[in-house]
């Protein structure tokens, strides 16, 4: 259910990708502020103050000249006092603990937005915005984890679990039934065997400041209410994601059931990340140590590559629909550094790549290593890919990497994908079914008796076609991996009909 109405404005959608966001490294869990002061969490103000004095004379660097960390200690015995001494902020430490100054900025701070107010006076209109309050219906719920753009970089990256992302607007009416669901699946996995390994967090888009928290996801993620799973990425600067098939009216059983369901397939999905430093060197010893001779696909991403995340799942779903098919499917990550400080863009085997993302193929067979950077092929595709979940780029890459792993060789019938999603052409547009056999050693895909996706050997091309004759002519085809609409490129009409069916195109 998208919700579009004006309580509920879909999300804005711009080419930046969510791990832009989370450049930080995972903050490290700070120590106990009532242990460092070595205070009993009832005790009241005046004998924190006398206790604070007291620690102060033992841990003042003075004291210890001997211990290296002893200006570290003494400073974290300053903020922590700073911190207990202001009642207010000891209210939300210890509720919150080490999110307490996030989370009190963002209640007094971020849950604000500005409200369109009207009146007439006279004959004139008057308008003016108001700020108002923003409803948080998950303040205080310790199951899950409100997330701000503000602040969500402390926490996202580096989990080694299964993150899951719930967006919505507290007057957007699907919201509301979702957000009980919400609850009580937090509340579940608190207390179930999943609990050390899946962190709900709750985006609300009506906060100040949210706006672009879920525009690197693609179209399948500019409406709520929204559910995204952030898959384990270990440190990894980019980030797998799956966006959740929305059902609002099911019961809280068959939601949690299928939560579960797709936080155990991501865990058993995720593909093999290569050494950075030596990543071509591994493929092609792990290649000659195996006696099949598969073909390797490896996606190489890069810093503050905005196209890099919105591409991975779509590799990673290809990988899993292609397992067992003789591909091998890795990830590289050209972003950090070595141990010795030096960055991986200007040493090993990621100081040649100048565009990102990249993907390389490996034929163990030939012991060749070929290279296509993926912005050439970011041309004119689809505009009616919403369906899919897709953007434009999306789209792109997954008709590319279709193309180079199913369509461009001749293969058995019975490894060539079932069904290919044809977009950018318009009436043309659809699913066309894998047909019963092969023609001249290739498969063909049919859409109805007079649409097929058939190779013509005659142009050594896919061409979009009227029969399974390859005659040289086609209604569109495929140029570098993209689909090329015939002469009339506003042509939009359904083939087939004599008074609307166009003049096939001369390859």
């Amino acid at each position: 259910f998208s919700c579009r109405s004006a309580a509920c404005w879909p999300l804005p959608f711009v080419m930046r990708r969510l791990a832009t966001l989370l450049l930080v490294s995972l903050a490290a869990a700070a120590e106990d502020y009532y242990k460092i002061l070595d205070v009993p969490r009832d005790i009241d103000e005046s004998e924190l103050k006398s206790r604070f004095r007291r620690r102060s004379l033992q841990l003042h660097p003075d004291k210890n000249p001997n211990d290296p960390n002893a200006q570290d200690k003494f400073r974290q015995l300053q903020i922590a006092y700073e911190v207990l001494k202001d009642s207010k902020k000891r209210k939300y430490y210890n509720y919150y603990g080490d999110l307490w100054e996030d989370m009190m900025t963002y209640k007094q701070e971020k849950l604000k937005t500005y409200q369109r107010q009207q009146w007439m006076e006279g004959n004139m209109m008057y308008y003016r915005d108001v700020e108002v309050d923003v409803e948080e219906p998950f303040w205080k719920d310790k199951s899950v984890r409100i997330m701000h753009q503000s602040f969500a970089a402390k926490y996202l990256p580096g989990y080694h679990g299964v993150w899951i992302l719930f967006a919505y607007n507290p007057n957007c009416g699907p919201c509301k039934q979702m957000i009980p669901k919400v609850k009580a699946l937090g509340k579940y996995i608190q207390g179930s065997k999943y609990k050390d390994r899946v962190l709900i967090g709750t985006v609300n888009m009506e906060s100040q400041g949210n706006h672009e928290m879920l525009s690197g996801f693609g179209k399948a993620a500019e409406s709520i209410p929204q559910i995204i799973f952030l898959t384990p990425n270990q440190n990894r600067q980019f980030s797998d994601f799956e966006i959740f098939d929305m059902n609002t009216g099911e019961s809280q059983q068959s939601f949690q059931d299928r939560v579960i369901q797709n936080i155990e397939h991501l865990e058993k999905t995720g593909l093999k990340l290569l050494n950075a430093a030596t990543w071509s060197k591994d493929v092609m010893t792990e290649a000659a140590g195996v006696e099949r001779k598969d073909k390797w696909l490896i996606f190489v991403s890069g810093p503050k590559c905005n196209s890099c995340s919105k591409q991975i799942p779509v590799f990673r779903r290809l990988a899993e629909k292609n397992a067992g098919s003789g591909l091998q499917f890795r990830l590289v990550d050209c972003e950090g550094e070595h141990p010795d400080g030096t960055t991986y863009l200007h040493s090993g085997a990621c100081e040649t790549i100048r565009s990102f993302p990249t993907l390389f193929s490996y034929d163990p067979a030939k012991k060749v290593m070929s290279t296509m950077p993926l912005y050439r092929i970011y041309g004119e595709s689809s505009r009616e890919a919403k369906k899919y979940g897709y953007d434009q780029q999306q789209l792109s890459f997954q008709v590319y990497l279709k193309t180079l792993v199913s369509e461009r060789k001749k293969q058995a019938w019975s490894t060539s994908p079932r069904s290919l999603d044809v977009a950018g052409l318009g009436q043309l547009d659809g699913q066309y079914a894998r047909g019963p056999h092969d023609v001249h050693g290739r498969p063909y895909w049919k859409k109805d008796d007079k649409t097929y996706c058939i190779w013509s050997e005659k142009t050594s091309r896919w061409v979009i076609s009227e029969s399974l004759v390859d005659d040289g002519k086609s209604f569109a085809y495929y140029s570098e991996d993209l689909p090329t609409p015939p002469n009339d490129a506003k042509w939009q009409k359904t083939p087939g009909s004599t008074a609307t069916k166009p003049g096939r195109t001369e390859l």
